[in-house]
């Protein structure tokens, strides 16, 4: 069983790098083409993060926001929403108690991404033959931090124009005094 796996790696690997190339092209005008609206999305998202933030400290259930944690739900992949968490939290990060976050659906940058896992399947099933769902959805896990790489390029480049608006969406008082250490440094 683990040879089967090595070898339909093996074989896809090579794949992946020229179907994620074609793809990301494509993935990248269609953002660009429908900017507007992939921008108006996450900020809808994000700011529903911030307004529950909001809504738990005035309950005194949060304290200053000191963190924003994006998260890649890999469930969702399965599922075919392609799913960013947002959470908000406090100077306690995991062990904030009082969850204030939103989903993003990513499908705009994930748009092909069943097709390219369709597309790596057709290539190598000559090689190997009858291959199952369960390795298809090792293909999945696999070939995901592609996507995921995009998706980071444009968060940075969405955090980057927050950062330069914080004083649109930044509510004064509900944040840390070092909650923006990312605006240098910023890490997605």
């Amino acid at each position: 069983m683990r040879n089967r796996k090595e070898e339909i790696m093996k074989a896809a690997k090579p794949i992946f790098i020229e179907q994620f190339h074609k793809s990301s092209q494509k993935t990248i005008l269609f953002c660009e083409q429908h900017s507007q609206k992939v921008v108006n999305s996450f900020l809808e998202s994000f700011y529903e993060a911030l307004d529950n933030a909001s809504l738990l400290q005035n309950r005194k259930k949060k304290n200053k926001i000191k963190y924003i944690q994006l998260s890649h739900l890999y469930s969702s992949l399965f599922l075919k929403q392609y799913l960013l968490r947002i959470d908000v939290r406090d100077e306690r990060f995991y062990g904030d108690i009082s969850e204030a976050e939103s989903y993003w659906n990513a499908d705009c940058i994930y748009h092909l991404f069943e097709e390219d896992i369709q597309e790596v399947k057709k290539r190598i099933e000559w090689s190997i033959p009858r291959i199952k769902e369960y390795e298809i959805d090792t293909l999945r896990y696999t070939y995901v931090p592609f996507y995921h790489g995009l998706m980071k390029a444009f968060l940075k480049n969405m955090f980057e124009v927050l950062m330069e608006n914080s004083d649109l969406w930044r509510k004064e008082g509900a944040w840390a005094n070092d909650a923006l250490w990312f605006q240098k440094n910023l890490q997605i």
